[in-house]
């Protein structure tokens, strides 16, 4: 079943405050409950081609479109499981295709291209979902564009398990990240300071409480990409305004930059 997706830019002044209209009604998701801050961290490195087509078809509002992306979670540590992943929206509603693997076997799979070898099979697609991503990256000659870093607080609604709330907060990002930078801190720049993303993702329908809290703050649903805020914040850094000049700086495009060194 397609997910719906909702989001909203909230200023930070207002966290606290709608954290608690929220917590009467939702509890912290289990890979929240179980960190010290009460929230966790995702790390993205996101893919795009020399013309910028993913960047690009979000800045024109194309309905239907994707992102493909390498996802871990946290601080590095022996044994990391990352994710390929692709996510597909399809007007309001939301689908992935995503299959892991462990992190210090990104190398050698991108390398020898041997899913057979290092995909987990976790679930039944797995292998096929790992053969899409690679698809499209072949197909594509997708690259490296932007690490895209931040905290999430994740809620489930008490009422309805398909109900969940997320708080995404601190946003950082580094331009054209090789995979030994997934888990570097140091070379973040932190970007939309005084606002989060809020989102909503349900199946079928959300409670007259949610609303009633979104309308509180005069809320307004945005199509919000964490990625172009950041290719946007990096563009802008730079001083460059043409979106091929971007990414002809993409240091990616020398062969086997883009892989990481031996961890």
């Amino acid at each position: 079943m397609l997910r719906r997706e909702y989001k909203y830019l909230v200023p930070v002044r207002y966290l606290d405050e709608l954290r608690k209209d929220l917590l009467p009604f939702v509890e912290l998701d289990k890979y929240s409950e179980m960190r010290p801050q009460k929230e966790y961290t995702i790390r993205s490195i996101y893919y795009d081609n020399m013309s910028m087509d993913y960047y690009r078809e979000k800045v024109e509002g194309v309905k239907m479109r994707k992102k493909i992306r390498i996802r871990g979670y946290n601080e590095y540590g022996d044994n990391n499981i990352v994710f390929l992943e692709i996510k597909r929206k399809l007007e309001n509603f939301i689908d992935k295709n995503r299959a892991q693997l462990k992190y210090e076997n990104l190398d050698d799979l991108f390398l020898t291209g041997d899913i057979e070898s290092y995909i987990i099979r976790k679930e039944p697609t797995s292998v096929e979902d790992a053969n899409r991503f690679f698809y499209h990256v072949n197909r594509k000659t997708l690259k490296p564009v932007s690490l895209v870093v931040y905290d999430r607080e994740a809620f489930f609604s008490k009422f309805d398990s398909n109900i969940r709330i997320t708080f995404d907060k601190n946003l950082r990002y580094a331009p054209f990240p090789t995979f030994n930078d997934l888990y570097e801190e140091s070379i973040l720049r932190k970007v939309m300071l005084n606002n989060f993303v809020l989102e909503l993702k349900f199946f079928k329908g959300v409670s007259e409480n949610y609303q009633k809290i979104i309308n509180k703050y005069s809320l307004v649903r945005q199509a919000v990409s964490k990625y172009q805020i950041c290719v946007d914040a990096e563009m802008s850094r730079q001083c460059i305004t043409n979106f091929r000049q971007f990414i002809f700086s993409n240091p990616a495009l020398q062969q086997q930059l883009y892989r990481k060194e031996a961890v």
